[in-house]
């Protein structure tokens, strides 16, 4: 047995399985980094506030509304913000940092139906006044909670909505029943 060479049972690996092998490897590395690339960028466009999220707003008034009591008779008049289109009732009071106690937001919309609110990123409790289509008050919600997801939904179809300060309503006497004007 001393001439006859010992056949390995080992293959020699060829330079092209080292390339082969680099390049796999290189190619995990790239697809990765992308997709790491891709995953951060994803997350940070969603965590980026909206510039509604962090915008403040100032109060614009658009009108005069009217408390009319049951009598007739105009016993307290406030300035209000008008939401009638999809956006601005979206936004609504959303981002204020203070409203003064005879400024308000009326929400108007094209036809009467059972209306939902919600608090958030609203900073300021309010009372809501929901109001039926012939301008009655139907309910108050008073004191509803800042940043509150809570739904609060009219117990009857409701054409209009306004937002005053919390405490309003107790503190001037508006009552279901009375009327408002604009």
């Amino acid at each position: 047995m001393r001439g006859k060479k010992r056949i390995s049972s080992r293959r020699k690996k060829s330079p092209y399985d080292t390339k082969k092998i680099t390049l796999y490897i290189l190619g995990l590395v790239i697809i990765i980094a992308i997709y790491g690339y891709l995953a951060k960028a994803s997350h940070k466009q969603n965590t980026n506030p909206t510039p509604t999220e962090t915008q403040s707003y100032e109060f614009r008034k658009d009108g005069e509304l009217k408390f009319i009591s049951q009598e007739g008779d105009i016993f307290h008049s406030i300035d209000i913000e008008i939401a009638d289109t999809e956006a601005t009732r979206t936004l609504g009071l959303m981002n204020r940092k203070s409203m003064f106690n005879n400024q308000g937001m009326l929400f108007i919309y094209n036809s009467p139906h059972l209306v939902t609110m919600w608090m958030k990123n609203t900073h300021i409790p309010l009372d809501m006044i929901f109001i039926k289509e012939d301008k009655t008050i139907s309910e108050i919600k008073p004191n509803t909670t800042p940043f509150d997801e809570k739904h609060l939904t009219s117990r009857e179809p409701v054409q209009y909505v306004i937002e005053v300060t919390a405490g309003f309503a107790e503190s001037y006497g508006i009552k279901p029943g009375q009327r408002v004007e604009w």
